[in-house]
């Protein structure tokens, strides 16, 4: 790993350095201790970003547990083998990979079925005024707004860097960003999904929460024991 063998390196020109009176060679320790420090909280941040744990403070240095964390999701999540059409089991990677996209190929390939009959008994939910914001141009306020809700130690990006370098630097990217981000469909759809959705619906739109539904759930339940009158029986709550 270049993080080891970095941190490696920079640690034995420590121990070279150190002890010397030299002055210069003292300013060379005094780089070498800080390199050395931004080596180590590289390899952390990496190391946490594959981990997906955003929950321990910032400096907890813990790379070992990090590690052990990115080798348990990546056995859970490998896929050994796949079952074709045959219920013949591949094993190897080509294989695998021609059943996947053959599954997929069927599930969502093109049919003869004709909707406009359904589709025309759906009421519309989203109103002109709904449309006329969904259609508006994206604004370089809602670009940034959408960056900085994101968790900053998120997986990096094909371009290797995370929403922290983005946010820390926005001032200089900031516009390369705005011309880029793609994030403002889920900012302005918030609008508009809340009337799409239906109100039985509690989770994952603005405004409500999964909890209703729970505390709703209790009250049935509570009601239906301090029951004391009417006919009694069993029942069964789904």
């Amino acid at each position: 790993m270049r993080f080891k063998q970095e941190v490696n390196e920079c640690g034995e020109e420590m121990e070279r350095l150190r002890g010397i009176n030299d002055l210069i060679d003292s300013e060379l320790y005094k780089e070498a201790q800080e390199r050395h420090a931004r080596l180590l909280i590289q390899e952390e941040t990496y190391w946490r970003q594959r981990a997906k744990m955003h929950w321990l403070k910032e400096g907890d240095l813990n790379t070992k547990f990090f590690h052990m964390s990115v080798t348990s999701r990546a056995k859970k999540k490998k896929i050994d083998k796949l079952v074709n059409e045959a219920d013949v089991e591949m094993r190897t990677q080509p294989e695998i990979c021609e059943v996947a996209r053959n599954y997929f190929d069927y599930l969502f390939k093109a049919n003869a079925t004709i909707h406009e009959p359904v589709l025309s008994l759906v009421a519309p939910k989203v109103t002109e005024e709904d449309n006329e914001r969904l259609v508006a141009p994206i604004t370089k306020e809602e670009v940034k707004n959408a960056l900085f809700q994101m968790h900053p130690d998120k997986a990096p990006g094909p371009d290797g860097f995370n929403p922290a370098f983005y946010q820390h630097f926005w001032n200089l990217c900031g516009d390369d960003i705005y011309m880029a981000a793609k994030e403002w469909l889920e900012i302005w759809l918030k609008t508009c999904l809340g009337k799409c959705v239906s109100e039985e619906q509690s989770a994952f739109i603005e405004g409500r929460s999964i909890l209703d539904n729970a505390l709703i759930a209790i009250e049935v339940i509570h009601a239906l024991k301090r029951r004391t009158r009417g006919m009694k029986g069993e029942i069964a709550l789904k």
